[in-house]
Order: C-alpha cells, then sequence, then structure tokens
C-alpha cells in the first residue's frame, strides 16, 4: 500500500515539474524536441497531458489565427 502511494506523489511531482518554453513560431520541430525532451525526463506518458501542456505554452496571438491551432485533443470533441 504504501508503495503505491509513493508511486502516485512521484508521477504527480513529475507532471508539476514540466515547465516549456513558450512556443517558438520560428523553430516550431526544435521546439518540440525541447517539449519531448522535457516531457521524457519528467516521465510525462499521456497524449492528453502532453496536448494540454503544448497549448499552455502558445502564446496568444496564435489562439487568433482560425483554423490554424485546435484547441482540442485530436478525437475529443466538445458535447452539444
Amino acid at each position: 500500500m504504501e508503495l503505491e502511494s509513493s508511486n502516485v506523489g512521484t508521477a504527480t511531482a513529475a507532471a508539476i515539474a514540466v515547465k516549456l518554453p513558450q512556443f517558438w513560431p520560428h523553430a516550431a520541430k526544435l521546439w518540440i524536441a525541447q517539449a519531448e525532451a522535457q516531457f521524457t525526463l519528467r516521465q510525462v506518458t499521456s497524449s492528453l497531458t502532453k496536448f494540454y501542456y503544448a497549448i499552455a505554452a502558445l502564446c496568444g496571438r496564435l489562439f487568433m489565427q482560425p483554423k490554424k491551432i485546435s484547441a482540442q485533443p485530436e478525437g475529443r470533441h466538445a458535447s452539444h
């Protein structure tokens, strides 16, 4: 039982420690490599978690360009 709670605490602490730089539109491939390195170092494996970290790192002006960025992960749609 103690081992289980220890693993949960470690996973939570690792996920919290991820800090991605603001997205670099002029060097997107390099930014993605940087993000993947951070996820690997912090043992973040969930695609959904990675998606939300990436969205959080985008600057606001990128959201003003319609249809270039989806605010929802692929396969998830807002319920009507």
